[in-house]
């Protein structure tokens, strides 16, 4: 309930005291219709602002989100990748599940009964494509599922050989990123390289003789805008020339937004 204190009470005595008078100077009504007139009005006023739900009792909007995310986007064949579902709410308390299924098949994939994040990690050992979506609905193992509360985001995950690479989609204020290649076996003992070039320049960014990874650093300077490359890797004879005269194999393209710092 809202409190007045003293002090408003006398600024509204004295408010609706100079109100009354200049209503009545200017109708000619008597003092005994005037105070009748204007208590009536103050009660109702006051009606109104005593009974006047406070800003707290108020009902607000909730907002919830489903997000979906992969721990990689390219995977060797026979590498899994791990799906992560965030919740806003935690499903415990409701009759709800966090889902995660595989949309190209339509198999459920993992689901989460309580908690605000559901994870579940898938893996194929032959080249393939496929996308996935989490819901928060009632059980079901079919999709969609019964009683959908929000839908996420598509979540696609290739699985080819014998190249893949991977890096972050944003690198933001200048900063650096890291676009790592891997491959299913190790270049070391053939005549091989595993090099990343970046496509939009075609600038040789990392060639390594040995292993089955290769990392290069990637950092664009500039300022209140936004510029994107596209990179590239391949397994071939060292060269610095994009592509390389003597390919084995290529890698997925992977393109980095660069979003410098606000003017």
């Amino acid at each position: 309930m809202l409190e007045i204190t003293e002090t408003c009470r006398a600024g509204l005595r004295s408010f609706f005291h100079h109100l009354q008078a200049g209503w009545r100077a200017r109708t000619g009504a008597s003092i005994a219709t005037c105070s009748l007139v204007f208590a009536v009005g103050t009660a109702t006023l006051a009606a109104q602002v005593w009974t006047a739900a406070p800003a707290s009792a108020q009902p607000r909007q909730i907002f919830t989100f489903l997000d979906l995310a992969a721990s990689a986007s390219y995977v060797l064949g026979g590498g899994s990748a791990t799906l992560t579902a965030t919740y806003s709410t935690d499903v415990g308390p409701t009759p709800y599940y966090i889902e995660i299924f595989d949309h190209t098949t339509g198999t459920m994939v993992k689901e989460c009964g309580s908690g605000t994040t559901c994870s579940v990690s898938v893996s194929y050992n032959y080249p393939t494509t496929h996308t996935y979506l989490a819901y928060v609905s009632l059980y079901g193992t079919t999709e969609p599922p019964p009683g959908v509360q929000q839908k996420s985001n598509p979540e696609t995950i290739v699985w080819q050989d014998p190249l893949v690479l991977n890096g972050p989609g944003a690198v933001i204020n200048n900063g650096t990123g890291t676009l790592t290649a891997n491959t299913s076996y190790n270049v070391g003992p053939t005549p091989y390289y595993i090099e990343i070039f970046d496509h939009t320049t075609g600038t040789l960014l990392a060639a390594c003789g040995s292993g089955m990874v290769c990392t290069a650093s990637v950092q664009i300077i500039q300022s209140c805008h936004t510029v994107s490359h596209t990179y590239i890797a391949y397994i071939s004879e060292y060269s610095t020339t994009d592509p390389p005269p003597v390919t084995v194999a290529t890698s997925n393209p992977w393109t980095v937004q660069f979003i410098g710092p606000p003017c």
